[in-house]
């Protein structure tokens, strides 16, 4: 009796955590259409990330925001077939993937050559967002998300290290406009990246 209670108990459970899971997955974060030259090419989500296309941007950040392209913006990955591999690899299916070196990928965002695709811009540090912005590419948010530590960086949180260049280009990034905040998952609550930069 007990046994059959505490298996009836558990897929109680199981039945829960699927559904939760399924009503994740089939509910993305609206669209945020960012008008360029006229046209219209939907940015909807740009974000730091030192590993660029990995679990928390292919699986958990793909399905959320319903991503229809990755952009991933790196001078020298755009020139590494190996690393393009990779990350061609760590896409999931029917997700495009647009890897570029950054005056390219500013100059195909502002001809509008991805109208009416939901696009997520990732790259490894803020210096390429501001550089991005300060060629006219209207970025309005950038979650700041894993960071790799190196002999240069100094630690803001677990998964975040800076440099003091990264730290200008973070306070240029706001003096411009942008909302900078750091959420590693979907499922965590957005916090304010600038006052854990300045604690």
């Amino acid at each position: 009796m007990v046994e059959s209670i505490k298996q009836f108990a558990f897929q109680k459970n199981v039945m829960a955590f699927r559904t939760k899971v399924k009503k994740y997955m089939n509910h993305p974060i609206p669209i945020k259409q960012v008008k360029i030259k006229g046209g219209n090419i939907m940015i909807i989500g740009s974000r730091i990330d030192g590993r660029l296309i990995h679990g928390q941007v292919s699986n958990l950040w793909s399905h959320k925001l319903g991503v229809d392209r990755f952009i991933v913006v790196d001078d020298k990955v755009a020139e590494s077939d190996i690393e393009k591999s990779g990350l061609r690899l760590a896409t999931p299916s029917g997700i495009r993937l647009s890897v570029l070196p950054l005056e390219r990928a500013a100059k195909q965002i502002n001809e509008d050559r991805y109208k009416s695709q939901r696009v997520m811009i990732v790259a490894r540090r803020p210096k390429t967002f501001l550089e991005l912005v300060n060629r006219g590419v209207d970025i309005k948010e950038l979650n700041v998300g894993n960071m790799s530590q190196t002999s240069e960086t100094r630690s803001i949180t677990n998964s975040i290290n800076v440099t003091d260049e990264d730290v200008k280009d973070f306070e240029e990034l706001e003096n411009k406009g942008v909302r900078l905040y750091s959420q590693m998952v979907p499922n965590d609550n957005a916090k304010d990246f600038m006052k854990i930069l300045k604690k």
